[in-house]
């Protein structure tokens, strides 16, 4: 191995070796002084490393010298193309401060109908949320609906606006594409970033960015009808169902509308007045979307009806076992054997069973009540009451509150009574209206349909 390395090695030290030592010899600089002779030796190391010493200051001073010379021209283009930058900027800042003002208005009614239509898609996820019985097709139905929608109006992307399209320019740069924004919640930071006008977009033609954002905004608007369109269906569905309720219960739906409670004497509601700010305003007398119009109208609708179903009775009064031992209506009179009008239901069972509060309300009789024995009669509000007779025990008192399901009395047999049993009335506008209808009815207030 050593053997064939040796002609490489000569050859090595006879061109390269050989020369250097001719070249850089070992020198000795003499200095005489006061008599006496000194030396410094300069080996040949010494002497490359100052040869490479010398020609680095020489090359930095040339290129140093280069810079210098043409440094007047370097920064006039640069202060050149910063004019230019700086033309550019205040042209697309103008652009924008016009853009704004011309979509103000249609901006603050997007963000305004952005936050109702949030609002209702938070309060409709609740109603998914809540227990509804066992039947589940609609609220699957329901559900999808929502999912479908939730992203729609913000599912912006679309076609990019092509910079050819924007009219002539020297050599502009490609247009970036306008980014999606993030989907239903953080539009409004989006949206203000899109209109301000970032410095990364200055070399975007401007007629073509403003092309963008209009279309943006347009394409947020029709999406937003679209999910309108669908709320105010929904909303249109649930108010049908409620009033389906009501006339299955043998009621007008004008009647018991008229008969609502004012809001102020509404239990459970409070909080600070805050007066509407300009948006919200914006949102309730914009009068330009008919479609919006129609839903903020049929939300005020629903909301009458909530509260009405707040009072309405339509759960039984026992959980346990029981039968119908006389039903609502004309009768033969258990004492008398004549015909008589019956005012409520009769439901027999054992001794001392429970009985509940079908809707909450307000204790307003609770004590011995001639023919009823021993009575309890609770107003639900909105002209709803329902009274429980014949009763062995009262558990509760007199201008008590009681919730919807909550244990009030022991089934007995007081007062004009032929055996243990519970009567039941419920009460409009102290008229008795049939309880069977109201139990029927509860299937379309607490158990979607499959409709």
């Amino acid at each position: 191995m050593f053997e064939k390395l040796k002609p490489a090695t000569t050859w090595a030290k006879t061109h390269i070796v050989e020369p250097v030592r001719r070249f850089y010899p070992p020198r000795q600089i003499y200095f005489r002084a006061n008599g006496k002779v000194r030396f410094v030796s300069l080996t040949p190391v010494v002497q490359i490393s100052a040869t490479f010493l010398v020609l680095g200051v020489f090359l930095w001073t040339g290129v140093a010298t280069f810079n210098y010379m043409f440094m007047d021209n370097i920064l006039a283009e640069k202060d050149q193309e910063l004019a230019e930058r700086q033309r550019a900027f205040d042209d697309l800042q103008s652009d924008m401060a016009q853009l704004e003002v011309d979509l103000q208005g249609t901006v603050k009614s997007v963000q305004a109908k952005q936050r109702y239509l949030e609002s209702l898609l938070d309060e409709e996820a609740e109603t998914l949320d809540a227990p509804a019985g066992d039947d589940s097709k609609a609220d699957d139905d329901h559900e999808a609906m929502l999912e479908d929608d939730a992203a729609a109006p913000f599912a912006m992307g679309g076609p990019e606006v092509p910079v050819e399209a924007a009219g002539p320019r020297s050599t502009p740069a490609p247009m970036e594409p306008v980014s999606d924004p993030p989907p239903w919640r953080g539009f409004k930071t989006w949206l203000q970033d899109l209109v301000s006008g970032q410095a990364s977009h200055l070399d975007i033609r401007r007629s073509a960015r403003l092309q963008a954002i209009a279309g943006q905004v347009a394409k947020v608007q029709a999406n937003q009808s679209r999910l309108t369109q669908r709320m105010l269906q929904l909303t249109d569905h649930r108010i049908n169902r409620l009033s389906e309720a009501i006339t299955t219960a043998g009621l007008q739906v004008d009647k018991v509308l008229a008969a609502m409670d004012p809001l102020p004497q509404n239990e459970n509601m409070g909080g600070p007045f805050e007066a509407l700010g300009d948006e919200d305003r914006l949102l309730l007398e914009s009068d330009d979307d008919a479609l919006f119009k129609a839903l903020l109208t049929s939300r005020d609708r629903l909301e009458d009806f909530d509260r009405i179903m707040q009072s309405f009775p339509v759960v039984k009064p026992l959980q346990d076992y029981y039968y119908v031992s006389s039903s609502f209506g004309v009768r033969r009179d258990p004492f008398t054997n004549t015909r008589a009008m019956h005012s409520g239901l009769d439901m027999a069972s054992h001794w001392k069973t429970p009985i509940y509060a079908t809707a909450p309300g307000t204790i307003v009789k609770a004590g011995w009540n001639g023919a009823y024995g021993r009575m309890i009669e609770i107003d639900h509000g909105n002209g709803f009451k329902t009274r429980y007779g014949h009763l062995k025990t009262i558990l509760v008192e007199k201008g008590q509150h009681v919730t919807k399901g909550e244990r009030i009395a022991l089934m007995g047999s007081s007062g004009r009574s032929t055996g243990t049993h519970l009567h039941y009335e419920v009460r409009f506008l102290d008229k008795p209206y049939n309880p069977v209808k109201f139990f029927k009815a509860e299937q379309h207030v607490l158990k979607p349909d499959h409709s």
